[in-house]
């Protein structure tokens, strides 16, 4: 019997350390309002999706379409080329050499997250990699997981009960929980770690010990 974990993987803030990078993109959207600038602790402390819930929180109401559109504009300027100086986290490609059975789901636009996936040389590790070709919304995730979670079980015969998501942020535990799978959340992304211990899910120092707890989890559900 197979006790290890499917997981599925995020990507920004997880196998990807872009976190310094985000924070740059934010304070430049920031500055552009005449705002002040975010510390990473800060950032980690108040970051949530929807982006929308994000910057509301900054602006201390809610923030307009109009507005938003701006700030993307801004992020996008900057983070879309920094993006591919970031480097993997700092046992990410140990971990996925690890793996038998592993997946990406992520918001990144699909053909940035393939292009990235393959200049890392990592891509034949992966069953399925999963990024976003529609406009992102409201709910996060959620929407995008379940389909992702959809052709697990349809195409790869992926058990429900063996899938766990790991991630950095709150939404993915969410996600996941809502779409009838497991998470385990790692610390060191765009979440800090007394956030995410409020969630109720493991949450993990490193990626290496994120896997641990979700091969756990899944010979638990194998018992």
């Amino acid at each position: 019997m197979n006790n290890e974990a499917h997981i599925v993987w995020d990507w920004n803030g997880t196998l990807l350390n872009d976190v310094s990078i985000a924070l740059e993109a934010t304070n430049r959207a920031l500055r552009h309002f005449k705002l002040g600038e975010l510390s990473l602790e800060d950032y980690r402390a108040l970051y949530c999706v929807p982006v929308h819930d994000f910057y509301s929180s900054i602006l201390g109401r809610e923030i307009l379409d109009a507005e938003l559109d701006a700030i993307g504009v801004i992020f996008n300027d900057y983070y879309r080329d920094a993006i591919h100086l970031a480097p993997l986290a700092h046992d990410a490609r140990e971990v996925i050499a690890s793996r038998t059975s592993q997946s990406i789901c992520s918001l990144l636009k699909h053909p940035v997250l393939a292009g990235m996936i393959r200049r890392f040389e990592i891509d034949a590790y992966f069953c399925y990699v999963h990024g976003r070709d529609l406009p992102l919304t409201r709910n996060g995730k959620l929407d995008h997981l379940v389909a992702h979670i959809d052709l697990l079980k349809e195409t790869h015969g992926v058990e429900a009960g063996a899938i766990v998501v790991i991630g950095d942020s709150i939404d993915d535990a969410l996600a996941a929980r809502a779409a009838g799978v497991h998470a385990v959340l790692y610390s060191s992304g765009t979440h800090s770690h007394e956030r995410l211990s409020q969630v109720g899910v493991p949450v993990a120092h490193s990626l290496m010990q994120a896997a641990t707890f979700a091969d756990a989890i899944a010979l638990n559900q194998s018992l």
